[in-house]
């Protein structure tokens, strides 16, 4: 059983050979540099130069032995930059600043800093849905995003074995409508201003169709799952009511589900950070295939319930490990427990591919990642 088959086999829910790992397919399950570069210290003989391939959250390229050696069954396909814009990273004022093609402004420490942070939302100040349809949007279809697409040979050696994950030029549509317009003010239109905060919703939703439009129609069934990150929760709750969520973001995510499986039979991969528990039925609803990341110390998030309730209707990718408390903090035996105890719940009748909560965060000590993985080997097999 390949790759391929194997995370296949598994978001069928049967139980494959093993249980499926992925590493670093996203930027939602992949591995901080400065976490990677510990890691190749103590086990590989030293730090490597490695490519930074997610400049906001720092995440590295795993190098093809250590990929190996983890048995990772994903590949991640991207679009490319845009015409005309690329991250042209600048030093000011002790921070490093650089612009993305939607005018957010992102900074990040110069000594010691560890990921950038928003520090500047275009939209802010904007206040008519009239400023707005002047606003220089982004062009999802630009030939240029997908130019290396076309060069790939999604069928070759390099690809075919294993599951491909494809992502958005964009963050969904609830999570970037906040990062554009500020998180604060975009709150306050959802209650004072629903026709601007629709219009900006509906704006995203056009955008993000126009996009898988495109991009499905170059890799075609090629690709087996697609991303779609839009944290809708906090650790302690949701951040913003039900009622708000089914009449804002449920009949967009539908339209946009029902508009990627019209042109391919790809698996819808949703990530949501925070306590999603009772959102999980409208998840399904609305055509969400598999569940990421199970904050499992997130409140209300009893993954064994979860499991025994949803486990039937969706597939999970991730929860293997608390990256919050245990995971940096713990020791490896303490690792090793919280892992053996996940797999026990989370693997029984297939519908589960192995990753940690979220990204393997910096301050993780390298021994409990190979604890991680250890307990992956002995015990993640059927």
């Amino acid at each position: 059983m390949n790759s391929r088959e194997r995370v296949l086999c598994a978001l069928d829910h049967i139980e494959p050979d093993r249980i499926p790992r992925d590493f670093d397919s996203c930027g939602v399950t992949g591995i901080h540099v400065n976490a990677l570069n510990r890691y190749l210290d103590k086990y590989y003989g030293g730090r490597r130069e490695l490519n930074v391939w997610h400049i906001k959250e720092q995440l590295a390229e795993i190098p093809e032995d250590v990929r190996n050696d983890w048995k990772i069954d994903t590949r991640r396909i991207l679009a490319s930059a845009p015409s005309g814009w690329k991250a042209k990273v600048t030093n000011d004022d002790g921070y490093k600043h650089f612009t993305d093609e939607w005018g957010i402004r992102w900074s990040m420490p110069l000594n010691k800093g560890l990921y950038y942070d928003m520090t500047y939302h275009p939209l802010s100040e904007v206040e008519t849905v009239e400023e707005l349809k002047k606003y220089k949007w982004p062009n999802p279809d630009d030939p240029a995003r997908f130019s290396d697409l076309l060069k790939l040979d999604l069928s070759s050696s390099r690809y075919n074995s294993y599951a491909l994950v494809a992502s958005s030029f964009m963050s969904g549509m609830f999570e970037t409508a906040l990062w554009v317009r500020g998180f604060e003010k975009f709150f306050e239109d959802l209650v004072m201003n629903p026709e601007y905060a629709e219009f900006i919703l509906d704006k995203m939703l056009e955008l993000e169709i126009a996009f898988w439009e495109k991009m499905l129609g170059i890799v075609g069934n090629e690709v087996q799952v697609i991303l779609y990150s839009d944290d809708v929760a906090v650790q302690k709750g949701m951040m913003i009511s039900p009622r708000m969520y089914k009449k804002y973001l449920f009949p967009r995510r539908k339209k946009l589900y029902s508009a990627i499986k019209e042109i391919s039979d790809v698996r819808i991969l949703y990530h949501s950070c925070g306590a999603v528990r009772n959102l999980i039925p409208l998840f399904i609803e609305e055509g969400i295939d598999i569940l990421n990341p199970l904050q499992i110390s997130a409140s209300d998030m009893d993954i064994a319930e979860i499991k025994r309730q949803f486990g039937k209707d969706i597939s999970f990718w991730g929860g293997g490990v608390d990256t919050q408390g245990v995971f940096p903090h713990g020791t490896p035996q303490q690792v090793a427990d919280q892992v053996r105890r996940q797999i026990d719940i989370l693997a029984p009748g297939g519908g589960f591919v192995f990753n940690t909560v979220h990204c393997i965060q910096p301050d993780v000590p390298p021994e409990n990642v190979k604890a991680m993985f250890d307990v992956l080997d002995e015990f993640g097999v059927y």
